[in-house]
């Protein structure tokens, strides 16, 4: 199924339970304009991510109000990826500090000394490019075929010699397609919406997405 489908069933589901869907167009790239982005972020770009930009666009955006109950206020909901202008500044920076801290010059910017092991740890980490922007974020691990997208810390940028132990997708597609059940909303265990961040701090490993971690009126397949 094609992503822009994709986002059609989603959209009409939520329209039968009463919740209109904003869906911002992007603007469709050309696979010219493709290519410039990768040699700029100087990585290679995976292949489903490369469809995304041409099939949905820069910039698309699927947004919607859902009250979790009927007493408590609606909750804005949004999926997103980071513009790709977004995405080349924050790449830009993130080469800038990686070149200080190689150079030896990272305390003037805030990181200390690496030693050699923290070093290969966070180059490793550099290959991962950001691909959302929020009060958590995502990247794709460009080291590898599919890549993964794993959850990362806004706290800690790709200088930083840390891992992310949690894999919410084995691809951009799977990541997309496995969220797309739940509409996109964040996890809700309890009955009650938690920020993806809180959620994912206590899990490693590949997530699961099975139905109990998220509200069940917001599961497309449950019965």
């Amino acid at each position: 199924m094609s992503l822009d489908r994709l986002f059609d069933e989603v959209a009409e589901f939520l329209a039968s339970r009463g919740t209109n869907v904003t869906r911002c167009e992007g603007q469709r790239l050309s696979q010219d304009e493709i290519d410039e982005i990768e040699r700029t972020v100087a990585l290679p770009l995976p292949g489903d991510f490369r469809g995304y930009l041409s099939e949905l666009g820069d910039g698309f955006a699927f947004q919607y109000d859902w009250k979790w109950s009927e007493n408590q206020p609606a909750e804005f909901c949004s999926w997103q990826l980071m513009t790709v202008e977004d995405l080349l500044s924050r790449r830009n920076d993130q080469q800038f500090l990686m070149q200080a801290v190689e150079k030896g010059q990272g305390a003037s910017y805030g990181f200390g000394d690496r030693t050699a092991e923290e070093m290969e740890r966070a180059k490793k980490r550099f290959k991962w490019l950001q691909i959302t922007d929020s009060c958590y974020c995502f990247s794709l691990d460009t080291s590898q075929s599919p890549s993964p997208v794993h959850y990362q810390d806004i706290n800690y940028g790709a200088t930083e010699p840390i891992e992310s132990s949690l894999i919410v997708g084995t691809s951009l597609n799977d990541w997309i397609h496995q969220w797309s059940r739940y509409c996109f909303s964040n996890p809700a265990p309890d009955g009650k919406p938690y920020l993806f961040e809180t959620f994912a701090g206590r899990r490693s490993g590949l997530f699961d997405w099975a139905p109990h971690h998220f509200f069940p009126k917001l599961d497309r397949l449950a019965r």
